[in-house]
C-alpha cells in the first residue's frame, strides 16, 4: 500500500527513512503523531511534524579503546541528562578523518529514567561495532562519536520500542574484522556452538554460551530452525538485551560443502574453511526500459568469468556467466567436480545449433577471460579456431563447430569496442 504526502505524492512506505512523522486518525476522532521507524511496515496517513534533531560530538582520544562505546554513551547521559526529555530517538555515528561518517545500528527508543532502556542501547550498539568490518570502518581513522536524538512523547516511544523490540527487524549485516562471518563458528554442527543446548516446543534448537564469545565481551545465543531438509535458518541475539542481531540461511550441499547467506554476501564453506565470498550487488536505480525495436534483432551474448585467489595467490575460476538476451546462465564451482567439468559443461551449452552465428562478447577478454578459456575452446570436439591476434592481444576468436563444421560463434572483447 502507498501512503499520501503533504504535496500529494505517493511514496512507497519501504522508502521512508527513519526520521518521518506519520499522523495516525484514530476511530475516535483523535490524532497520534509518532516518529516511524523503517521497521514499521502498516499503511498510513503521515504529515510532517516540526522535530528538533540535535547532535552530541565526543572527541576520541588516543587512550580511549574504540571498542567500547559504553564510556562514549555515558558522557553523552551524563553531561546532557538536565537537557534531555523523558524519552529519546536516538541513533549513533563515527566521523573519520576526511570528514567520512557511517551509523552502527538504526536509531533507538530511549526511556532516560529505565536503566533497562540505557543497557539494552549500549548492548545494541556493541554487537553492532563488533561485527564492523575494520577493512572498510576503520576504528583507527576514527575522529568522534557522534549520537543525534531528538525528543518524543509517551505514544511514538512506546509504538516504536514495541515494534523494534518485537520484530527485531535488523537487516544490515556487516563482517567482522576477521572475515570470519559474524563472528560464528564456519560448520552447521550448532550444538557444538555453545555449552547450553535447548530444545525448544516449537521445534527451534537454542544454544547459549557460544564458545566463539568466551574471550570478546560479546553474549549472545543462537536459535535454529528448520526451513527444509537443507535449510536453516539461524537468529543471533543477545543474551543481556534479547535483541536480534542478524538472521541468517545455512544451505547444506554435501557433507563437505555448505552456504552461509548473510544479507548480500553468500559465503562458500569446504571442509569447515571458508572458501570464497560471492558479494550480490544490488542497486536501487535503475534506468528505464525501452521499447523494443521491431529492425533490430539481438544476436550477441555477454559472458563473464569470475575469480578468487587461493592460499599461493593463483588465480582459479569458481563461476562463469551468460546472457542470451532472454535468460542468464551461471555455471559455480562447487556444483561440479572440478573446474574441466564446469568448463565443459559451459562449452556444450554454447556449442549448440540454437546460439549459431552468435557474438559473444566478453569484457576485457584478451588479458583476462580467455586465457582461462582458450584452451578448452580449441580443444573441444573438433573445432576449428581462427583467433585474430595483435599485440598479444585476442582481437577476435572465430570458431566452426558442429557436424562438417557448419556452424559459426565469434569471441569478442568488448573492451576493445570502447574508443581509446
Amino acid at each position: 500500500m502507498c501512503i499520501k504526502s503533504m504535496h500529494n505524492f505517493k511514496l512507497n512506505l519501504k522508502y521512508l527513512n527513519s526520521n518521518y512523522i506519520v499522523k495516525k486518525y484514530n476511530n475516535d476522532g483523535t490524532i497520534s503523531r509518532y516518529l516511524l521507524p523503517y521497521t514499521v511496515r502498516n499503511a498510513v496517513t503521515y504529515t510532517k511534524v516540526k522535530y528538533t534533531f540535535l547532535n552530541v560530538e565526543l572527541p576520541v582520544t588516543k587512550d580511549t579503546i574504540l571498542s567500547d562505546l559504553k564510556p562514549y554513551f555515558d558522557k553523552f547521559i551524563l553531561e546532557n541528562k538536565n537537557n534531555l526529555s523523558k524519552y529519546i530517538s536516538i541513533i549513533c555515528q563515527v566521523r573519520n578523518v576526511g570528514n567520512s561518517y557511517y551509523t552502527i545500528g538504526e536509531r533507538f527508543p530511549i526511556n532516560i529514567e529505565n536503566p533497562k532502556d540505557l543497557t539494552d542501547y549500549i548492548n545494541y550498539i556493541q554487537n553492532k561495532w563488533s561485527i564492523l568490518d575494520n577493512n572498510q570502518y576503520n576504528p583507527n581513522l576514527a575522529l568522534s562519536i557522534i549520537f543525534n536524538y531528538t525528543s518524543i512523547d509517551y505514544d511514538n516511544y512506546s509504538l516504536v520500542s514495541n515494534k523494534f523490540r518485537i520484530t527485531k527487524n535488523m537487516d544490515k549485516i556487516e563482517l567482522n574484522k576477521d572475515v570470519i562471518p559474524l563472528g560464528l563458528p564456519m560448520n552447521t554442527y550448532y550444538s557444538s556452538w555453545g555449552s547450553i543446548i535447548e530444545e525448544l516446543s516449537n521445534g527451534i534448537l537454542r544454544v547459549k554460551n557460544l564458545f566463539n564469545d568466551l574471550d570478546t565481551k560479546l553474549n549472545r545465543f543462537i536459535e535454529v530452525s528448520n526451513l527444509s531438509k537443507v535449510d536453516s535458518q539461524i537468529n543471533l541475539i543477545s543474551s543481556e538485551s534479547n535483541i536480534k542481531i542478524a538472521t541468517f540461511v545455512d544451505r547444506i550441499i554435501n557433507n563437505k560443502e555448505f552456504v552461509r547467506t548473510i544479507g548480500n554476501k553468500v559465503y562458500y564453506f569446504l571442509d569447515n574453511k571458508l572458501y570464497f565470498i560471492f558479494d550480490k550487488l544490488v542497486c536501487d536505480k535503475f534506468i528505464s526500459r525501452v521499447k523494443p525495436s521491431k529492425g533490430i534483432v539481438f544476436n550477441a551474448i555477454t559472458l563473464d568469468v569470475e575469480t578468487f585467489d587461493d592460499e599461493n595467490n593463483n588465480k582459479n575460476i569458481y563461476c562463469i556467466s551468460f546472457y542470451e538476451g532472454v535468460k542468464a546462465l551461471s555455471f559455480y564451482l562447487t556444483d561440479y567436480e572440478d573446474i574441466h567439468s564446469l568448463i565443459n559443461d559451459l562449452l556444450r551449452t554454447i556449442f549448440s545449433k540454437k546460439y549459431a552465428g552468435k557474438h559473444i562478447y566478453i569484457h576485457n577478454s584478451s588479458e583476462f577471460d580467455m586465457i582461462f578459456l582458450y584452451s578448452y575452446i580449441i580443444n573441444y570436439f573438433g573445432n576449428k579456431v581462427k583467433p585474430i591476434i595483435k599485440d598479444g592481444k585476442f582481437i577476435n576468436l572465430d570458431v566452426e563447430f558442429g557436424n562438417a563444421t557448419r556452424y559459426k560463434l565469434f569471441f569478442k572483447d568488448s573492451l576493445l569496442l570502447l574508443p581509446s
